[in-house]
């Protein structure tokens, strides 16, 4: 869970993947040999058993580390950029009259989702993805990139702004920017 990878690798039986520094990034044991492994007290590289293959790799700036809660920060806007380019939902065709789009970067607004009269939805820095289920209420701006989980409400006169992600059967309101929720 500290890699921002999208794409692991694939490593076979007793085989694990480590930094330099002796990171565990990816690890496939056995049930007994990760139960080991977890009782040693330490999950780096030196309390892997010798009958672990180990590789060295090192992580660039598309796929870094987070060993401190602030990185998700840091990296939330590459990150999110990315998981957005990916959306199943679809760009929205047809949005109410009241809603006003600002920009071209992209407004995907899932079939069950409901926007309300008088929500501004500004995609000039980035795309917006709104999930199933989701309602965005009257008089709210959202600045993307910006993702809206499956069943959350946003409450009126919000202002959520760019780099941030709400998600799944969340209530949020206010201000927030740069944020995972």
């Amino acid at each position: 869970g500290c890699w921002l990878t999208d794409t692991l690798p694939n490593i076979s039986a007793n085989e694990a993947l480590c930094t330099r520094d002796g990171a565990v990034l990816i690890a496939r044991l056995s049930g007994a040999t990760a139960a080991a492994w977890m009782r040693a007290g330490s999950l780096m590289r030196d309390k892997l058993p010798d009958t672990v293959a180990i590789a060295d790799v090192q992580p660039d700036e598309q796929t870094p580390l987070i060993s401190r809660p602030w990185h998700l920060i840091e990296h939330l806007e590459t990150v999110l950029r990315r998981d957005l380019s990916r959306t199943d939902v679809p760009r929205a065709a047809k949005l109410p009259e009241a809603v006003t789009v600002m920009g071209d970067k992209g407004v995907h607004v899932a079939g069950s989702a409901k926007l309300h009269a008088m929500v501004v939805l500004n995609c000039e820095a980035g795309p917006i993805v709104i999930d199933e289920g989701a309602t965005v209420q009257s008089f709210t701006v959202l600045g993307g990139p910006c993702y809206v989980g499956r069943h959350t409400i946003i409450t009126p006169h919000s202002h959520i702004r760019a780099k941030t992600t709400v998600g799944d059967h969340c209530v949020v309101g206010g201000e927030i920017s740069a944020s995972v929720i």
